[in-house]
């Protein structure tokens, strides 16, 4: 996100293109991208960014993406330790807001798609993301929601296995009784309009 912003669509492209071929040579990675697929999960983005964000996030294996990403990051960015410490939250950010009444829940450890993942994998995310969570915040039971809405079998004998109560998909409506606590649909944030407060927002469901 952070090279989508400094570059642009068009200077994004420009700058991994090359980056991917050289480390991939004689691979067609687009080949495999599917647009139709790509909009779905990424409807908010221009279908550039859409595609290229599929591309990343569901195509290129996770070694060769990270490999592209971080040498066009150094160029373009700087170091990608220090841009960790300056944007993400630490400890005594999280127990602040839970001393606020919010819950900090659960959305995988290496944030990849289940869907790419063995079980043997994705038991090792959840648990791994279960345990952090209890040593950071603390045993209480939290809620989880799958990265990219990638819920499998796997993943959810996993969540049962750990701390989380219930886990949310991508789903986008409303949830009654009836639904699996670990299939839990939900309504994001995204598809609510600004100017929609208190009551007004109530009203969607």
């Amino acid at each position: 996100h952070l090279l989508l912003a400094a570059l642009g669509d068009e200077g994004f492209s420009t700058e991994i293109t090359p980056v991917l071929r050289s480390q991939s040579p004689g691979a067609d990675w687009w080949e495999k991208v599917d647009a139709a697929a790509a909009r779905a999960l990424y409807h908010y983005e221009t279908p550039c960014r859409a595609q290229w964000k599929y591309l990343l996030a569901m195509v290129l294996p996770i070694p060769l993406r990270e490999a592209v990403i971080a040498e066009v990051f150094e160029k373009h960015i700087g170091s990608i330790t220090r841009w960790a410490r300056q944007w993400y939250v630490q400890w005594d950010h999280l127990k602040e807001l839970e001393s606020l009444g919010h819950t900090v829940g659960g959305h995988g450890y290496a944030h990849e798609s289940y869907a790419r993942l063995t079980p043997d994998e994705i038991r090792h995310d959840v648990l791994q993301i279960a345990a952090v969570l209890r040593q950071g915040l603390g045993p209480e039971m939290r809620p989880f929601s799958y990265p990219y809405g990638g819920v499998t079998d796997a993943a959810v004998l996993a969540c049962r296995q750990s701390s989380f109560v219930h886990a949310f998909t991508t789903q986008s409506r409303c949830i009654d009784a009836a639904f699996n606590a670990y299939y839990l649909p939900r309504v994001d944030t995204i598809h609510i309009s600004a100017h929609l407060q208190g009551e007004n927002a109530c009203r969607l469901c």
